[in-house]
């Protein structure tokens, strides 16, 4: 599998092309003006997500975006015990969709977990 890190404006991220882009959510807007921040008010409108560290919601062939899946990950506020859970939960939940390229967009201000990032997706990838 052959995965990238990116931190990309939200704006972007719906043109982004990857078999599964995965967002790490720590902060969920009230408003928003792009497909990726509609999406995030809109499920947690509906209940469906809050972003609680470690919680997924995963999503297939969402309109307004060319990632074939979506995969949102709660990271809770970003401490870095709760970007690991985050990471262990993307990472399980990226081996299990069986992806072979898999993009992770890092909360805003989190480019120095990286490492981690790396970490936890490589042992999804080693774990095939």
């Amino acid at each position: 599998m052959n995965f990238e890190l990116k931190s990309l404006p939200s704006q972007r991220a719906a043109q982004h092309v990857t078999d599964i882009l995965t967002v790490l959510v720590t902060d969920l807007p009230k408003t928003a003006s792009d497909p990726l921040g509609t999406l995030l008010v809109q499920a947690h409108r509906a209940g469906d997500f809050q972003a609680k560290p470690g919680q997924t919601l995963s999503m297939w062939k969402v309109p307004g975006f060319r990632a074939s899946r979506l995969l949102l990950v709660g990271a809770g506020d970003g401490q870095p015990r709760q970007l690991r859970q985050a990471l262990s939960a993307a990472a399980a939940a990226i081996k299990a969709a069986k992806a072979r390229h898999a993009t992770v967009l890092l909360p805003a201000g989190q480019e120095a977990q990286s490492a981690v990032a790396h970490w936890a997706v490589s042992l999804a990838s080693a774990a095939r």
